[in-house]
């Protein structure tokens, strides 16, 4: 008994119906996608960093 040969899921649309990424596409944009949530993580945690250091009633000066 051999096993089934696995393939890379296709994706077949006609013109003017694709309104995502293709599989091609991904890939590329997964890289610029996860590097910009990293900054956005770094943004938020030195936001949230200097607001809990500062508290006070007239905010942060």
């Amino acid at each position: 008994m051999t096993a089934p040969k696995e393939t890379a899921p296709q994706l077949s649309a006609s013109v003017g119906t694709s309104y995502g990424p293709t599989i091609q596409s991904a890939h590329s944009v997964a890289y610029i996608e996860i590097f910009f949530d990293l900054i956005s993580i770094l943004a938020l945690t030195q936001l949230s960093r200097h607001l809990f250091d500062n508290q006070s009633l007239i905010g942060c000066p």
